[in-house]
């Protein structure tokens, strides 16, 4: 059964243009970061494919797909299950590494994805919808047929879908929270990484990935009849003019968009096919 991220639009498509915008086009802020961190940047740039792959991981959950059927689409704080899920599937796709760099890695790659809607309403509201129930979780069944619509929607990410069916088991909203939560203090206490690193990492890749998420959800999801971008959208990317290389034979920004999310979307499929070679060798 498909998933969606909203009306007419498939949870694993809309995943992948964000992945594909995330590292085609900050690529190289990112490397930044991962000098910053003393990390390989590959190993960084896995870890953002996978909170981008996995940021609306929450939309899975059956009553937040009701909604859509219902034509009333609400997804209130489903970024609290992306998480602990982003957490341990990079977790998974990095077992190789030193334990510091992958716990490093594995921890902003969450707070990412836990904070990707920063800009809407704060941490703290959903953790108290949460304890009100009113943030549903992720069921085996559904992180089952989340990686099914990953595959089937974002070929790309086949890789990754395969280790979302080895993880395959119940999340819930508050997990999501507390996993982070205890990674940072594991950071900070037995890895002995400063606040100070940990958050200009941690809000360099979610400042990063909100805006690959808006770029994809308003200029490549087609969730409006007229493509032309409008308001805000179109100062972004006036803005993001400087950071976008030409494409010859175009002239449109979001048609050089759509080449740099494929583009993007190349690298994606590189980057989890070695990570996944390099954690089988690792554990055999």
């Amino acid at each position: 059964m498909a998933l969606y991220a909203w009306t007419g639009v498939r949870l694993g498509e809309h995943s992948c243009n964000v992945a594909g915008l995330l590292l085609g086009l900050f690529g190289e802020e990112l490397g930044v970061v991962a000098r910053r961190l003393g990390v390989n940047t590959d190993h960084l740039l896995v870890a953002a494919g996978t909170a981008a792959l996995l940021h609306d991981a929450g939309k899975a959950a059956k009553k937040f797909q009701e909604t859509l059927r219902s034509r009333r689409p609400s997804f209130v704080c489903h970024e609290l299950v992306a998480g602990s899920l982003v957490y341990n599937t990079t977790h998974a796709l990095l077992a190789g590494l030193d334990a510091g760099k992958e716990e490093l890695l594995a921890t902003i790659a969450s707070i990412a994805a836990l904070r990707h809607h920063h800009a809407m309403r704060t941490l703290g509201e959903c953790i108290d919808l949460a304890k009100k129930q009113r943030v549903p979780g992720l069921s085996t069944e559904e992180v089952i047929e989340l990686a099914a619509e990953i595959e089937e929607a974002c070929p790309e990410a086949t890789t990754l879908a395969l280790v979302l069916q080895r993880l395959a088991r119940d999340y819930t909203p508050l997990e999501g929270a507390s996993v982070t939560r205890n990674a940072i203090q594991s950071l900070e206490e037995t890895h002995h990484v400063s606040k100070e690193l940990l958050s200009l990492a941690a809000s360099a890749l979610t400042g990063l990935l909100s805006l690959a998420d808006y770029l994809a959800a308003t200029t490549l999801d087609k969730r409006a009849h007229d493509p032309k971008p409008q308001g805000y959208t179109k100062q972004v990317l006036k803005e993001l003019q400087y950071l976008i290389t030409p494409v010859q034979g175009t002239t449109h920004l979001t048609t050089k968009l759509q080449t740099i999310a494929l583009e993007g979307r190349k690298k994606l499929v590189q980057l989890l096919e070695e990570a996944l070679q390099e954690t089988i060798l690792f554990h055999y």
